[in-house]
C-alpha cells in the first residue's frame, strides 16, 4: 500500500510539473484512495467479528461461573472461619488464584468484536498519506504552510 501510495503521488506530482493540474483536483481521488485502502486491508478481518463476539459470550459465561464457584470456595475458606487465620492466608494459593482469576476475566471481557482497533486505522491511513507529504508544499507555499503550524503550536 504505501509503495502504491508513493506511484499515486509520483503520478500527481508528474501530472503537475509537466502537465500544469493543480493538485487540489486529486483531493477527492486521494480520500478515495485512503479510504479504499483501509476497506480493502482491514474489511477481510470483519469475518472474526461473529464468532469473536460469540466466543466473548460463551467465555464470559464460563469464566462468571468459574468465578462464582472460586469466590463460593474462598469466602467458605477464609471467611467462614473453617480454615481460616492471617498467617495461613499468606502461605496459601488461593488469593493468587483470585487475582489471576481475575487477570483472565478481564482479559476476556476487554476483547474487541474485531481484531483491530484505532491505532491499526490510523497506521492504515498514514501509511496510505506519507509519500504524499512531499506534495503538500506545492499545494500550500511552504513559509503559509510554517506559519499555520506555528499557529497551531502556539
Amino acid at each position: 500500500m504505501f509503495a502504491l501510495s508513493a506511484v499515486l503521488a509520483a503520478t500527481w506530482a508528474d501530472a503537475y510539473f509537466h502537465h500544469g493540474v493543480d493538485l487540489r483536483v486529486h483531493r477527492n481521488q486521494f480520500v478515495l484512495f485512503v479510504v479504499l485502502n483501509e476497506l480493502l486491508l482491514l474489511a477481510p478481518l470483519l469475518t472474526f467479528l461473529g464468532p469473536l463476539q460469540r466466543c466473548k459470550h460463551a467465555s464470559l459465561s464460563r469464566y462468571g461461573e468459574l468465578g462464582a464457584a472460586l469466590l463460593r470456595r474462598f469466602d467458605e475458606r477464609w471467611l467462614d472461619g473453617s480454615e481460616g487465620g492471617a498467617p495461613e492466608l499468606l502461605e496459601r494459593p488461593d488469593p493468587s488464584a483470585l487475582a489471576d482469576y481475575a487477570s483472565v476475566y478481564g482479559a476476556v471481557k476487554n476483547m474487541r468484536p474485531v481484531p483491530f482497533g484505532r491505532a491499526t486505522l490510523v497506521m492504515v491511513a498514514v501509511a496510505a498519506a506519507l509519500p504524499m507529504l512531499p506534495l503538500v508544499p506545492i499545494v500550500i507555499p511552504l513559509p503559509q504552510l510554517l506559519g499555520q503550524l506555528a499557529k497551531a503550536l502556539l
